[in-house]
């Protein structure tokens, strides 16, 4: 994937626009939504925190002239650099723009620790970033009730545990705090997580000794690819897909299939273009820092599951509350 800014002098700190490429983004969303969104309380919020002449450089970057353009380069430069005290303007910009799948900036989008900045404030009271926070809710809200029902689909033993990969997993916090919710599924599951940030997993490792869950979690840092892994009843991709074009996606889906049990489901979230249209000015930010979402459009989740040859269970898809991530539910079955 091409970042549509990289760094070519890290000593001068000099920067180079490359072209753009992919599906939508804030380019394509109309200047009134645009604009609604500088009225909201995270686009005042960074307005008001930029320096006056950078401000002026950031909106006429996202209303007119684009990643490509010396508009963002200011800013970028600017939420690159340290403040007087010696500080990351943006410790979240400075991760991503290292390594745009560094999962940091999620313990503050998911509210675990409150922002080290006020720029990174701003990120976690965007709408995009509530999708996100109710992303995770809406999985603590519905795993357990998934695994029950799947348990009983399949009929499993009571001594024979209902296996789930978490690839992909970061902090784990989805899997953790279902299991902390309904303590009863420790004895009916087993969850592996695996992500090859060790920070995040170590986080994972302590939260679930925290919470009394530990029994039921193992923890591997290791790309997914390099874990050795048998089957899994269930396989979960959740915010695995969102940077990801729909092809890749479904080659992905593809390369996991030997890893999920006959009539075993994969349940992964996509970015839909609903989230982009409420939220330009992010999708700006997240462009700039070489952190690019492919939003979905809203048949592309579907089509993704059966292009890979599964079996769409629509009727078990569901989205988080404002409709910007939605969760699809693909099943390994014969039966098509």
């Amino acid at each position: 994937m091409g970042y549509p800014i990289e760094k070519i002098n890290s000593h001068e700190g000099s920067f180079v626009p490359l072209p753009r490429t992919g599906t939508k983004s804030f380019l394509d969303v109309s200047p009134e939504l645009k604009e609604r969104d500088f009225q909201s309380d995270s686009g005042r919020h960074f307005m008001n925190t930029l320096p006056p002449d950078v401000s002026e450089h950031f909106k006429r970057a996202i209303m007119e002239t684009g990643i490509e353009s010396e508009d963002t380069l200011k800013y970028l430069k600017y939420v690159l650099s340290t403040d007087g005290a010696g500080k990351p303007v943006s410790p979240i910009a400075q991760w991503v723009n290292e390594n745009p799948y560094n999962p940091r900036a999620f313990k503050y989008i998911y509210r675990e620790e409150d922002a080290l900045s006020p720029m990174d404030y701003g990120y976690t009271i965007t709408a995009g970033a509530y999708g996100i926070y109710l992303r995770l809710q809406s999985l603590v809200d519905r795993l357990p009730g998934i695994i029950r029902g799947e348990r009983k689909r399949l009929g499993l033993k009571p001594n024979e545990p209902y296996v789930i990969y978490n690839l992909g997993s970061a902090y784990s916090l989805d899997t953790i705090y279902a299991m902390s919710k309904d303590k009863d599924l420790n004895a009916l599951a087993r969850i592996v997580c695996v992500d090859p940030d060790g920070e995040s997993l170590g986080y994972g490792q302590r939260l679930v000794e925290k919470l009394g869950v530990a029994d039921c979690f193992e923890f591997i840092p290791k790309k997914m690819e390099d874990a050795d892994l048998n089957q899994a009843h269930m396989i979960l991709f959740i915010g695995m897909f969102c940077p990801v074009p729909t092809e890749k996606c479904i080659l992905t889906m593809k390369f996991v299939k030997k890893h999920i049990k006959e009539d075993g489901i994969i349940v992964f979230s996509t970015v839909q273009e609903k989230m982009l249209m409420g939220g330009p000015i992010l999708d700006f930010i997240m462009w700039s820092y070489g952190w690019r979402m492919y939003f979905k459009a809203d048949d592309e989740p579907g089509w993704i599951a059966t292009q890979a040859g599964y079996v769409h269970d629509k009727s078990m898809d569901w989205e988080d509350g404002i409709g910007y991530n939605r969760m699809t539910v693909a099943r390994n079955s014969n039966s098509r």
